[in-house]
């Protein structure tokens, strides 16, 4: 249980160090639908990351916490998936936020 707290707190730590205010619009998003596949956007919009793995970790211990009593073993998976995220999570970020325009 502590492992998940443990990556969700690095992943929060790794977004909020490294973005930095800008005074254009950075990368925020890539889609392959238009003329153009990365979408530029404010440079607050990064904090999402960290949003998300904080929504993420509420999320993932609520509910293994309520499953613990009645199904502990599909509340480890959920624990288990918990890190997988927040790994997933890590990787994304340290990419998006490794882009030129970013750092």
């Amino acid at each position: 249980m502590a492992f998940g707290f443990i990556f969700a707190l690095i992943n929060i730590l790794h977004v909020v160090l490294r973005v930095e205010q800008r005074d254009f619009d950075i990368p925020v998003r890539y889609t392959q639908y238009g003329t153009s596949q990365i979408i530029l956007g404010d440079w607050y919009t990064l904090y999402s990351l960290a949003l998300f793995a904080v929504v993420a970790t509420v999320v993932n211990f609520v509910l293994a916490l309520r499953l613990h009593s009645s199904r502990r073993q599909l509340a480890i998976a959920i624990l288990i998936g918990q890190i997988l995220i927040m790994v997933f999570l890590f990787l994304v970020s340290g990419a998006i936020l490794g882009l030129p325009a970013v750092s």
